[in-house]
């Protein structure tokens, strides 16, 4: 099952990368070479990329990707890298808990707001915080239980 899950977030992902890549190349082509700028297609750029960096985040962890200082640590015995490593998750866990918890106030204060150019809530955006955080979390647990979904 994890595999599948896997595979579609590298699809999406890409996908993303895909969609923000044509919607900015059409703009540039409307706006400079037809004269007729494509209403929406910031918005929809920047709701692509927003959810493509998020998700790559968890993608990121999954993939121990994310930039490590560890020069001092790699001196120590394994047993204490091992024990740094546990301890530097937990802490990574904690302030996941605190952003998925002021999620919650970001999303009152955005209610009823629209974007301008898709004219959408804007809390499609804002979305992408919790979903990829909730990601990076699921996958910091699940390497903590010693599964390695990389």
């Amino acid at each position: 099952m994890w595999q599948r899950f896997n595979r579609a977030l590298d699809w999406v992902i890409s996908f993303l990368l895909g969609v923000t890549v044509i919607i900015l190349l059409a703009q540039v082509v409307f706006r400079y070479v037809l004269g007729n700028p494509l209403v929406g297609s910031e918005d929809a750029a920047k709701l692509a990329t927003i959810w493509m960096v998020f998700l790559g985040a968890g993608l990121a962890v999954r993939d121990r990707l994310h930039i490590q200082i560890d020069y001092f640590v790699q001196k120590l015995p394994i047993r204490w890298q091992r024990a740094i490593d546990v301890a530097t998750d937990v802490v990574e866990l904690i302030f996941i808990g605190i952003v998925l918890y002021q999620c919650i106030d970001l999303f009152d204060m955005q209610r009823g707001m629209k974007s301008v150019g898709l004219n959408i809530d804007v809390t499609f955006f804002s979305a992408a915080l919790p979903a990829g955080f909730a990601l990076m979390a699921i996958y910091m647990i699940r390497q903590l239980m010693g599964k390695n979904d990389a």
